[in-house]
């Protein structure tokens, strides 16, 4: 992998120097610098200056980085980050050729990476697929904006994440409605989950999803894949019992009712507002009474019952949400596709699990930069 990030970075820097002879002159650069400078980007992500140049400066003492001026000269960096390159331009398909590819520029490393990552990592019995931003607002086609995610603006990627680690097994960048699959014959949504999950049927997986993926349909097909699957579902999915529905209004709080047919349980709970869920995990009727806490009016906290799929929604459903908050921001300016290679890196590098170590996960991080910037110190 380092070895095609510097074949790369070297053949685009000198095409474009032998095009622009007055420019700055270019020495190719190496597996070892490429790693530093990688390393460099990760470390800031974790030390946040507002400035690229501060930190490199010596005229404010208070936020002075010496590891980093140690390790790279500002020009150097500022080179590299100029000319880094993952792939060469010459192979490009031009748009609306056959075989276009929106990921081009990041293609050959994607390839290279994924199923490196998911070699790394067995999941646990419970996953979760959702989607997960990476912060971007320049220019990109296919940049999304979500105004219910934390981050607003970027590129969308569709994640299957260990529920109990948050781990990324797999991950689809999301360009469109044409987004590349093996299964044509099903809505975009289904598509992806069946996509995400190829290769582990019959395996005795567990998979929670939200009411964005959630249907009769899939979760049919998933049964008979030996998938089990729970999420929160829309009342106007196809295929959804009507007589399930519940205006919130006319029910006390706390009120469920439930649905079975044939592996398949839909079950309806009158919360602040009426929820919607569907099982292949619990099956037959509730066992126990399980509750919430919820509070009233008056600031006093009272127990309200609850079907026994919420807990364990509630408890499962935060695998892509604890792989996000667990990444650190990276430099805002560095392109939108290199983005989605930095990122997803920060996934794995952040999960101290497939490094077997004690470690909690910050330190991680501060272990893989000193490792790839080859530093002295090491704080294992």
């Amino acid at each position: 992998m380092w070895d095609h990030i510097v074949v790369e970075t070297n053949r685009y820097a000198n095409s474009f120097s032998l095009n622009n002879p007055d420019g700055r002159t270019w020495t190719d650069t190496t597996v070892e610098e490429m790693k530093a400078f990688v390393g460099l980007l990760i470390c800031m992500g974790i030390i946040r200056l507002p400035r690229l140049e501060l930190y490199w400066s010596s005229q404010f003492s208070l936020i002075k980085t010496p590891g980093i001026s140690t390790i790279m000269p500002h020009r150097r960096f500022e080179q590299i980050w100029r000319f880094l390159h993952l792939t060469d331009n010459n192979l490009e398909i031009a748009y609306g050729q056959p075989g276009y590819d929106k990921l081009f520029k990041v293609r050959k490393l994607l390839d290279l990476l994924c199923p490196r990552f998911e070699s790394e990592f067995e999941l646990h019995q419970s996953c979760t697929i959702d989607e997960a931003m990476i912060p971007f607002k320049g220019r990109l086609k296919f940049k999304q904006y979500m105004k219910d995610k934390p981050t607003k603006w970027g590129i969308k990627v569709l994640v299957l994440a260990d529920s109990k680690t948050g781990y990324v097994k797999r991950l689809q960048v999301y360009t469109g409605k044409g987004l590349d699959s093996c299964t044509t014959d099903v809505g975009l949504c289904t598509r992806v989950v069946l996509d995400l999950l190829s290769g582990f049927e019959n395996t005795g997986l567990q998979l929670y999803t939200d009411n964005f993926y959630t249907s009769p349909l899939l979760y049919h097909r998933l049964y008979k894949r030996g998938i089990n699957a729970c999420g929160t579902v829309r009342s106007n999915r196809i295929g959804f019992p009507k007589g399930l529905i519940i205006k919130t209004s006319e029910t006390n709080h706390g009120t469920y009712q439930y649905l079975s047919n044939g592996p398949l349980v839909t079950c309806s709970w009158v919360d602040k507002r009426t929820l919607y869920f569907l099982s292949t995990i619990h099956i037959g009727e509730p066992l126990g009474n399980p509750t919430v806490r919820r509070k009233q009016a008056d600031g006093s906290q009272v127990d309200v019952a609850c079907p026994p799929c919420l807990p364990d929604y509630q408890k499962h459903m935060r695998g892509v949400d604890s792989a996000t908050i667990q990444t650190h921001k990276i430099v805002d300016d560095l392109r939108g596709l290199h983005l989605v290679i930095v990122h997803y890196s920060s996934f794995t590098v952040s999960h101290k699990p497939i490094f077997n170590t004690s470690l909690n996960a910050s330190d991680v991080k501060y272990w893989v930069v000193d490792s790839i910037c080859d530093c002295e110190k090491s704080i294992i």
